[in-house]
C-alpha cells in the first residue's frame, strides 16, 4: 500500500486536472508535441512567420509555430476577442491569461512589442459602441489600449422582429442596402451563432434570387458579388462595409455555437466590431425581452449609443446655428463698406485716325 500510495495520488491529481480539462489537455498536448517532434522531423522551416489572432491559439500551437521558424516569429492578437474556452486557465477569466513564451520554447530578446493605437477599419460610431459594451460587461483586458477611430459612419441600429419573420426582415434590409443605397452584395455580411440560422437565411435569400456564400467554404471567393455569411467563431479577421448581426439566445449555447457562455461577451464584441460603416443587430422578440446578461448589455449599449449620437448631432447643429447668428450680428454692427466702382471706357478711334495708322504701317 505504501509503495502504491504515490501512484494513487498521481491518479487523483490527473482526475482533478481533468475537471479543468481545457488547460490540462492543452498542457498535455504541448508535452506530447515536444516529446514527439524534434528539429530533424521538420523538413522545411521559414525564416519569418507572422501569426494573427494569437489570442485563441493553444500553448501547443504556439510552440509548433516556434519550431517551424528559423529567425523570428511575429504574433498579433487581441485578448478582448478571445472566443474559445481553451485559451482560459481553468476557471480564470480571459484577461488573466498570460503566455510565458520561454516555457513554450520561444526566446524573446529585447522588448519588441508594439501596441496599435489607431483603428483604421471601424467607423467612429462602431468604435464607440464596442468601447461602451466593454464598460457595461466589464470584460476589457487590463493591457488593452483604447483605439482611436476617425472614419465616419452611421449609428448602429437595433431591429426587433417576430420569431417567424426575422429572416424575411433581414432579407428586406439587404434589399434596401442593395437597391436604395447601391451597396454591393459582397460588402454585406450576415453573422449568426449557429449553422442552422445561417442555412435558414441562405434558403430565404435564394428564394428571393439573392446570391450568398459562407466565408468558411473551401471554394469561397471574396471577389464574387454575393452576400457573405458566417457563424461567430469564423468571423475574426473579417471586416465589411455593412454587417448584419443575428442574435438569437436560443442558439448561443456552447453545443450549437461552439462558444462557451464565459466567452459570449467577447464573441458579441468581436461580431459588432467587424462592421466598418454600418451595423444592424437583429433579434427576435423573445431574445429582446430575455434574461441573457451579455445580450441585455448590448441592447442597453445600442440605446445609449443612439441617444449620444442624437445629442452629438444636436450640439453640432446648435454650434453651427450659434456661429451663424454670431456672424449675422457682427454684420449688423459693422456693415460692410460700400465700394464705388467706376468703369472708364476707352475713347473710340475715329475713321480718319484709322486711315493714318494704316498708311504708316504700310510705309514701314
Amino acid at each position: 500500500y505504501k509503495g502504491s500510495k504515490n501512484k494513487w495520488e498521481k491518479i487523483q491529481e490527473v482526475q482533478d486536472k481533468m475537471k479543468e480539462k481545457t488547460e490540462f489537455l492543452d498542457r498535455f498536448a504541448y508535452y506530447q508535441f515536444c516529446k514527439s517532434v524534434s528539429d530533424d522531423d521538420i523538413l522545411e522551416k521559414r525564416d519569418y512567420i507572422l501569426v494573427d489572432e494569437t489570442q485563441d491559439l493553444t500553448n501547443a500551437q504556439i510552440s509548433a509555430v516556434g519550431k517551424l521558424c528559423n529567425i523570428s516569429c511575429i504574433f498579433s492578437g487581441d485578448l478582448d476577442q478571445s472566443i474559445r474556452k481553451s485559451v482560459r486557465s481553468g476557471s480564470d477569466s480571459v484577461k488573466n491569461r498570460k503566455i510565458v513564451w520561454k516555457d513554450l520554447g520561444i526566446v524573446v530578446n529585447g522588448n519588441y512589442s508594439k501596441t496599435l493605437k489607431k483603428n483604421c477599419r471601424s467607423s467612429i460610431p462602431v468604435q464607440r459602441l464596442g468601447k461602451l459594451y466593454h464598460q457595461y460587461c466589464n470584460t476589457q483586458d487590463e493591457e488593452t489600449t483604447e483605439l482611436e477611430a476617425y472614419l465616419p459612419g452611421l449609428p448602429p441600429q437595433l431591429c426587433v422582429s417576430k420569431n417567424d419573420c426575422i429572416y424575411k426582415d433581414i432579407v428586406k434590409s439587404i434589399k434596401i442596402c442593395r437597391d436604395k443605397f447601391s451597396e454591393r452584395l459582397s460588402n454585406i455580411c450576415v453573422v449568426a451563432f449557429s449553422d442552422k440560422e445561417i442555412e435558414s437565411l441562405k434558403v430565404e435569400l435564394k428564394n428571393e434570387g439573392i446570391k450568398s456564400a459562407r466565408i468558411n467554404d473551401e471554394n469561397y471567393k471574396f471577389g464574387e458579388d454575393e452576400v457573405r455569411l458566417s457563424i461567430a467563431k469564423y468571423i475574426k479577421g473579417i471586416d465589411c462595409q455593412t454587417l448584419i448581426f443575428l442574435l438569437d439566445d436560443r442558439f448561443v449555447d456552447e453545443k450549437k455555437s461552439g462558444i462557451s457562455s464565459e466567452c459570449l461577451s467577447n464573441a458579441i464584441y468581436t461580431c459588432i466590431t467587424r462592421a466598418m460603416y454600418f451595423l444592424q443587430v437583429f433579434m427576435p422578440e423573445e431574445t429582446f425581452s430575455g434574461n441573457c446578461e451579455p445580450i441585455k448589455n448590448l441592447i442597453e449599449v445600442i440605446k445609449t449609443s443612439s441617444k449620444n449620437e442624437d445629442e452629438s448631432q444636436e450640439n453640432v447643429s446648435q454650434k453651427e446655428q450659434n456661429d451663424s447668428d454670431k456672424d449675422f450680428n457682427s454684420n449688423q454692427k459693422n456693415p460692410p463698406k460700400k465700394i464705388k466702382v467706376v468703369i472708364k471706357r476707352k475713347k473710340s478711334v475715329e475713321p480718319q485716325q484709322n486711315e493714318e495708322i494704316t498708311r504708316k504701317l504700310q510705309a514701314e
